[in-house]
C-alpha cells in the first residue's frame, strides 16, 4: 500500500471541495487548485519540516509534545483511509522566507531524520515545490493543505 499526498492550495470552505473532487477523481476539478503531488510523504514527515524550520530539533520533547502536528480538518462522509489537514500559517511563512542555502539546510536535516533516512537531494525539490505553493497561499490569501490517500 502506498501513500499518495498532495499539498494544495485552497480557503478553508474550499479545501474539503478538492478532497471529494480528488476521490471522484476529477482531475478537471483538481485541476483548478495549485498543488503537488507526493509519494510517500504523511502528515509526519510534514509536521517533522515544520519544526526544522522553526529551528526545533525533532528529537527533542518540544517536537514531540505535538505542538507541530498539523490540523486535522474533519471529512464528513469521506472514506475512513483519507486525511485532510490545514498546514499552519507560520509553516507557510518560513517556506516563503527561505533562500537557496536555507533550502539546502532544511534538506541535509530532513534527510537525517528516522522517518526519511534519503539524501537531502531527494528532498530539495519537495522543498522548492512547497516553496512554490506557499507563495502563491500568500498571494492568493488562502492557506495550504495536506491531503493524503492510503
Amino acid at each position: 500500500m502506498s501513500i499518495i499526498a498532495d499539498i494544495f492550495v485552497a480557503s478553508a470552505s474550499e479545501a474539503l471541495g478538492y478532497a471529494q473532487a480528488d476521490l471522484a477523481q476529477d482531475r478537471a476539478t483538481t485541476a483548478a487548485w495549485p498543488h503537488k503531488s507526493f509519494k510517500g510523504l504523511t502528515d509526519l514527515e510534514f509536521s517533522l519540516l515544520w519544526a526544522i524550520l522553526d529551528g526545533v530539533d525533532p528529537d527533542s520533547p518540544e517536537y514531540e509534545d505535538g505542538a507541530y502536528d498539523l490540523e486535522h480538518v474533519p471529512t464528513p462522509g469521506l472514506e475512513e483511509d483519507t486525511q485532510l489537514c490545514r498546514l499552519p500559517p507560520a509553516f507557510a511563512t518560513y517556506l516563503v522566507a527561505m533562500d537557496t542555502a536555507a533550502q539546502g539546510n532544511a534538506a541535509a536535516i530532513w534527510a537525517e531524520t528516522e522517518e526519511l533516512d534519503c539524501q537531502p537531494a531527494d528532498l530539495l525539490p519537495v522543498i522548492r515545490d512547497l516553496q512554490a505553493l506557499a507563495q502563491t497561499a500568500q498571494n492568493a490569501g488562502k492557506d495550504l493543505y495536506f491531503w493524503s490517500i492510503l
